[in-house]
């Protein structure tokens, strides 16, 4: 089962490779690889060098997820087995627009992962009318958003790992601190906009209190005690360049080579 929007592309052989995968490793539910992303109007020619493959364990590939708090996988240039959708169910309409990043640690939670190395799998197209550039209100929404994947995956399959709470939990302090982080990047900016702060603060006490006790956190609060009220002018910045401050530098960068 391929997802594919209509603004996206399938690269010539991605299918074939993601299935001779598929052939090589019978406990891998899910395959994909680097996506490469466009924002002209005629798609670029796929890029294929020296194929080669990464398999994860499914429950290492999904600990990474935890630990980093966000997805990588754009979509279109994922595959899973039919018989794996079968056991695990169809999307979670719970989700306003990560139903994707939660299928694919839901996926992982029963199953190896698999990564087709050196070829472009797909084509994604970035612009102004995607649901990415549209939908994505700001990081509170974002954040909630990946709060609720992880709710959900641990919840249902993922639950039946046996460190399943110290995953779930470690996702959790991942998003905190990610709160907390964003909230001294929008203090450093004149025109932040008090009722985010006070809500990015209530999501990262909510989500896991003790980031306000760690370095970061204490900062954070002895910040907010000095500079007193902030302006309430609107603060907006888009999913995918939000995406990339999440991830880190040195996360995109391996992110880029290795994709996860």
């Amino acid at each position: 089962m391929a997802r594919l929007d209509a603004d996206d592309l399938l690269t010539p052989g991605s299918l074939a490779r993601a299935c001779a995968l598929f052939d090589a490793e019978p406990d891998v539910g899910l395959v994909y690889g680097h996506p490469r992303h466009f924002v002209t109007s005629v798609a670029p020619p796929a890029q294929v060098g020296a194929v080669g493959s990464t398999v994860w364990a499914g429950r290492d590939w999904l600990a990474e997820r935890c630990r980093v708090g966000v997805n990588c996988i754009t979509t279109p240039e994922a595959v899973v087995r039919a018989s794996v959708i079968e056991q695990v169910g169809p999307l979670d309409t719970r989700l306003g627009y990560a139903q994707d990043m939660e299928m694919w640690c839901r996926v992982a939670s029963v199953s190896d992962v698999g990564r087709v190395d050196g070829a472009d799998q797909a084509l994604h197209r970035d612009h102004a009318g995607s649901m990415s550039a549209t939908d994505g209100s700001g990081a509170l929404l974002d954040l909630r958003e990946r709060a609720t994947v992880f709710d959900v995956v641990f919840g249902g399959p993922g639950g039946d790992l046996p460190d399943a709470q110290e995953l779930h939990a470690t996702a959790r302090r991942t998003l905190a601190r990610e709160a907390v982080d964003t909230v001294h990047r929008m203090l450093d900016r004149p025109d932040a906009q008090a009722d985010d702060v006070l809500a990015l603060v209530s999501f990262a006490k909510e989500t896991d209190a003790a980031v306000l006790d760690e370095r970061r956190g204490r900062a954070l609060l002895r910040r907010l005690d000095r500079v007193g009220p902030v302006s309430h002018r609107d603060v907006t910045s888009s999913l995918v360049g939000y995406w990339r401050s999440a991830l880190g530098e040195l996360d995109y960068i391996r992110w880029t080579y290795r994709g996860i």
